[in-house]
């Protein structure tokens, strides 16, 4: 079982130790941070930002952040405007950001789109009724639209009830959002209900809900129950109808007329409901009811089955009254902590479900699909012709071909549609809209299992380019080429002068690496232990090798498939694939011994330890100091340092050497005797 909480941590084992997110507040939107690729799962590039540490210490400068993931951000780093570096636990700081950076208060309610003008990068996003507080205090409300670049929101126009247009850059900016009107007559999460759009109506035109089972209490008491639709006037409920089935005709109750209102849903019905807009299997294990516990502001803890309302652990959820099976609704302001216990198989399914709805073949489908329009002649006709791009072809009857890919509409039904696709170089095969069951383009992205790190342009490198046939090798190096007119494209270059674009390369990587470089002369260890360097053996075009085998990260879940291959620890590596040839891939993990120094019975090794150590004892600070008082220690498992290290003095000060840093020694009493522990500080 998989034990999800909304209080969620992980130590991650890297190039540095890092700890888990506890308590630091990240001040700046997603948005206003530019996702830079590397070896974690957000990495910002560098931009004007601050730390602030916990006694109030504030350091400006150029900061990157990353961790696995915007809402999971272990470390930060800057380097300030006097030229130092500094590499932080983001749980050592009070808070972070970047400076002058906007808000977004209500990210997942904005719709996106293409801007009308076709540049690469450039989206808009739009709400019918939003509102933008700039940094002086002054609010503008309206119809809102941003204009984002490269992952970042430039700048914003508001047009009033007035009709009068305000435009703002991005830095003027403090704060933006959607406006978000919920009727306190309502008795649940405000999320259920749903507006009935026309085409080219927006959501706030709308004047009629869809129809949802519940109930109406009158102000006289009255208890009356069925099917309600709501009926609005800009923002403001008028009217609720009221109907004994889906097609009987309406009872109309007046907005006055109404003490409360609800939904009697259970999970079933409300399953129903889902899978009314998509299919079921589309959804996240946490928007499903399984077994938890939420625990109020207010102490109060329920245990029941409980599901989140939206793909966001951290907002509404609701939770199954026991007695009558209906659902409760309870607001993400009202909830301390929520957990669910989740089988790992359904989190396997759905992960599974994912891969196979996004990707063929192995490959991202990308989405929206970027067709570069060859030709385009519109009006009533829908006439047009895509150039060749990388794409796919999947047939109804299960056959899917992956090559070059172009369109070709010869009238306004989708039903003219013609696609023609070549695979390996051969001569186009066009296909009927109506044998197809999708089609579309490929979001290539050269793929390696080696850090980047590497690739310096001095160490032998290759190339397998997307024929599958031709591997390149020699010195490598990998070069980024900006432009305004496109998204940042990766350059292969070879020292002999031959240098391959992105779209061009399948997977690239280095030939005859040091293991002593891939993992940092030993300190590089992961928690999964096949990716760490273990005996082993595999069998590649008929011929065996045994020596040392450590697995690369794998794509998803276990799902392994490119490994590191050395005749010993002391060799060089290279790379090889299962999906390409090798096989019988067998990995023995080494029993582990425990380490110590017989000479030094007061040297005590952490990874004896299994839990976390307070206790009286002393530091020697880089200068001589010795500064007693009482230790506290974190230890990542199965490791042999210390990585979070304070001491609290006999007056009450409180120094944290985790990301500090200055001692050379660290000693406590343990069971009476002192024992000095191994302590590793992160340096940039």
């Amino acid at each position: 079982m998989n034990y999800l909480s909304r209080r969620l941590g992980a130590i991650v084992m890297c190039l540095i130790i890092i700890l888990p997110v506890v308590g630091q507040v990240n001040t700046s939107d997603i948005s206003n941070y530019k996702n830079s690729k590397g070896e974690y799962g957000f990495k910002s590039s560098y931009a004007n930002g601050y730390v602030t540490l916990r006694d109030g210490t504030q350091i400006d400068g150029k900061i990157s952040i990353f961790g696995s993931s915007y809402e999971n951000i272990y470390g930060v780093k800057i380097k300030t405007y006097a030229g130092e570096k500094y590499n932080f636990q983001a749980r050592s700081l009070k808070e972070y950001g970047l400076s002058n950076s906007s808000v977004n208060d209500t990210p997942e309610l904005f719709s996106w789109g293409e801007a009308a003008v076709k540049l690469k990068g450039l989206k808009v996003g739009y709400t019918d009724f939003g509102y933008v507080v700039l940094k002086d205090g002054t609010v503008k409300e309206g119809e809102l639209r941003l204009k984002e670049y490269k992952g970042r929101v430039q700048s914003m126009e508001v047009k009033d009830a007035n009709k009068e247009k305000f435009k703002y850059e991005a830095a003027e900016v403090s704060n933006y959002g959607v406006r978000v009107y919920e009727d306190e007559k309502f008795n649940n999460l405000w999320s259920l209900i749903r507006w009935k759009v026309a085409a080219f109506q927006s959501d706030l035109a709308s004047t009629k809900s869809e129809l949802l089972p519940g109930y109406v209490i009158l102000t006289n008491g009255q208890k009356q129950e069925g099917y309600i639709q709501l009926l609005k006037k800009e923002t403001m409920i008028t009217q609720v109808h009221l109907r004994s089935s889906k097609d009987a005709k309406p009872t109309k109750i007046k907005s006055g007329e109404i003490q409360e209102y609800g939904v009697n849903l259970t999970p079933d019905s409300y399953y129903e409901l889902l899978s009314e807009r998509n299919l079921i299997e589309s959804y996240p294990p946490s928007m499903k009811f399984y077994p938890g516990k939420i625990v109020l502001v207010d102490g109060t803890a329920i245990e029941a089955e409980l599901a989140f309302a939206t793909n966001n652990v951290y907002g509404d959820l609701f939770y199954v009254n026991p007695e009558d099976r209906k659902l409760v609704g309870v607001k993400s302001v009202d909830i301390d902590e929520a957990t669910q216990d989740i089988p790992q198989e359904d989190i396997d399914a759905y992960e599974q479900f994912v891969y196979d709805a996004t990707h063929v073949k192995g490959l991202l489908i990308q989405n929206p699909p970027k067709y570069d329009y060859k030709m385009i002649n519109g009006g009533t006709a829908g006439i047009y012709e895509t150039r060749p791009q990388f794409g796919f072809v999947k047939l109804k009857t299960g056959q899917v071909m992956v090559g070059t890919l172009y369109l070709k509409k010869n009238g306004s039904p989708m039903s003219m549609i013609r696609a023609f696709i070549s695979e390996n170089g051969e001569k186009p095969v066009k296909y009927a809209y109506k044998d197809m069951e999708s089609y579309g383009l490929i979001a290539h992205e050269a793929t390696t299992a080696f850090n980047e790190r590497l690739i310096d342009g001095k160490r032998k490198g290759f190339v397998v380019l997307m024929d599958g046939q031709q591997k390149v090798e020699g010195p490598l190096s990998i070069e980024i080429e900006e432009s305004d007119k496109s998204a940042p494209m990766k350059i292969f270059k070879f020292q002999d002068g031959n240098s391959y674009k992105e779209p061009e390369v399948a997977y690239y990587g280095l030939v005859d690496v040091p293991v002593s470089d891939l993992t940092s002369d030993g300190t590089v260890y992961y928690e999964d232990e096949k990716r760490n360097f273990h005996p082993g053996s595999f069998t590649i075009d008929g011929s065996s090798k045994s020596g040392y085998i450590a697995w690369a990260k794998p794509a998803k879940k276990g799902a392994y498939d490119a490994f590191y291959y050395a005749d010993s620890k002391e060799g060089v590596a290279n790379m090889y694939y299962v999906s390409k040839g090798a096989s019988d891939v067998t990995q023995t993990v080494e029993e582990e011994f425990e380490a110590y120094d017989p000479a030094d019975d007061s040297f005590l090794l952490s990874k004896t330890i299994e839990t976390d150590i307070e206790s009286n004892g002393y530091v020697i600070t880089t200068d001589g100091e010795r500064i007693d008082g009482q230790i506290e220690m974190s230890f990542p498992p199965k490791l042999w340092f210390a990585t979070d290290v304070s001491l609290t003095q006999e007056d009450g000060t409180v120094t944290d050497y985790s990301a500090a840093g200055g001692i050379q020694r660290l000693v406590t009493s343990i069971d009476g005797q002192e024992k000095e522990f191994v302590f590793l500080m992160a340096h940039t």
